[in-house]
């Protein structure tokens, strides 16, 4: 999927893109704050900005189509994003099937969030520091044989409720809605909802069905990010002159990183074609 595939299968719209890293770093934006990819995801808490009311508390709800398409590495970068404001932020892993935070923020705990739903420990209990600075997390706990039935309780009214007066932010790493319904069951507490979709991996069909399945339950607050754009195949042109890829390749393999000589003769076509377009 790119751009004008994205705009011909949904109305949803494009919240903005991330700019693909050669840094092997599941927390880009506090290891390598300088990169393009730091400042991709930066410039994604700009048009946060616009899109929500920077005074209130938010709910955020990051899912995807299918695996592998980077929803815990935008969920991730976008706390540690959050938290360069002052912002008090907490991750909480609702993908109870496959979770992966815990490998991104490099904390473990024999407790989390399916304990706390199962009745079984209290929510002090596993909520954990994190060694970044104002970002908190919740693990999510040992494999349940029933997920969506802890998803559904009482319990998950509860944790949001409380969760809610503590937090600025509350990010929640949700499964792919194109697997299971899981995601659907937390909408209802989410503000704002972004869809990460990789670029050249998320399949149209599959993502064409899932767009057209939220709108039909009447979904319409969805954000589209787009992801893994690689440089040299696509580009965005800023106002103040440069041109930039997006995407991340951290855990998808070696990033091909084209030679100087050949970005800066494809800058010089991409400036001469804006030109054009803008004479």
């Amino acid at each position: 999927l790119v751009n004008d595939d994205i705009e011909k299968l949904t109305n949803f719209p494009i919240l903005g893109h991330i700019l693909r890293s050669k840094e092997k770093s599941p927390t880009v934006v506090s290891d390598f704050p300088n990169s393009l990819c730091a400042e991709s995801i930066r410039a994604i808490r700009t048009s946060f900005q616009f899109l929500a009311n920077e005074n209130k508390k938010h709910i955020i709800l990051v899912t995807s189509s299918m695996m592998n398409e980077g929803k815990s590495f935008t969920c991730t970068n976008l706390a540690l994003s959050f938290s360069l404001n002052n912002k008090k932020v907490l991750i909480v892993n609702f993908d109870l099937r496959n979770p992966k935070i815990h490998k991104y923020l490099g904390i473990e705990s024999d407790k989390g969030l399916s304990s706390f739903l199962s009745g079984y420990v209290s929510l002090d209990e596993i909520i954990l520091k994190t060694r970044f600075e104002n970002i908190d997390a919740i693990l999510s706990g040992p494999v349940p044989p029933n997920p969506m039935e802890l998803i559904a309780s009482e319990n998950t009214k509860t944790l949001f409720h409380s969760l809610h007066e503590k937090y600025d932010y509350i990010i929640i790493d949700s499964p792919p809605v194109g697997m299971v319904a899981d995601s659907l069951l937390l909408i209802k507490y989410s503000d704002v909802n972004i869809f990460v979709v990789r670029h050249n991996l998320t399949m149209k069909k599959v993502f064409a069905q899932v767009s057209q399945n939220l709108s039909k339950k009447g979904i319409q607050n969805f954000n589209i990010l787009l992801n893994d754009v690689q440089i040299g195949k696509k580009y965005l042109a800023y106002s103040h002159g440069y041109a930039y890829n997006y995407g991340y390749g951290y855990g998808y393999g070696k990033y091909e990183e084209t030679s100087k000589s050949e970005r800066k003769n494809k800058n010089k076509g991409v400036n001469k074609d804006i030109s054009r377009k803008l004479g």
